[in-house]
């Protein structure tokens, strides 16, 4: 039924996660693979997208890298409105305890950043650049 019902998604998604079409089914794709393949489908992909019916929003939403940043989000927002709380009821200034964010992976601490280069590269040079240049020190 799967097949007959979502048979484009599905066909999409053996194409672009394994080497196999729904062609090969019987012959390269045993029945019980693809049944493995479909049962094992993260859901970000078509058929899962299509068999639930979910739009692209909620797919976003279940991202799994999502999760762990919405939750130090939401610990940040408790510590900063507990130190408020604190520095509102306190004679003293509590601004050196001001809690610092949790860190992220991908997030650079205290807002550091890198930075490669000092600008695009003019369209009369990209072909020397992209060619390995003519000096070496592009």
């Amino acid at each position: 039924m799967l097949v007959s019902g979502h048979g484009g998604a599905l066909e999409y998604d053996l194409m672009t996660r394994t080497r196999f079409t729904l062609s090969d089914l019987g012959g390269g794709l045993p029945a019980r693979a693809l049944l493995a393949f479909v049962s094992h489908l993260p859901p970000d992909s078509a058929t899962c997208r299509e068999v639930r019916g979910d739009s692209e929003d909620e797919v976003r939403w279940q991202e799994p890298s999502l999760v762990p940043m919405l939750l130090a989000e939401i610990a940040d927002t408790a510590h900063y409105v507990s130190w408020e709380v604190a520095q509102a009821n306190s004679r003293h200034d509590l601004r050196s305890r001001l809690p610092r964010p949790i860190e992220r992976p991908g997030v650079a601490a205290n807002g550091d950043s890198r930075t490669y280069g000092s600008g695009a590269i003019p369209v009369s040079d990209f072909d020397d650049w992209w060619n390995g240049g003519t000096d070496g020190q592009r």
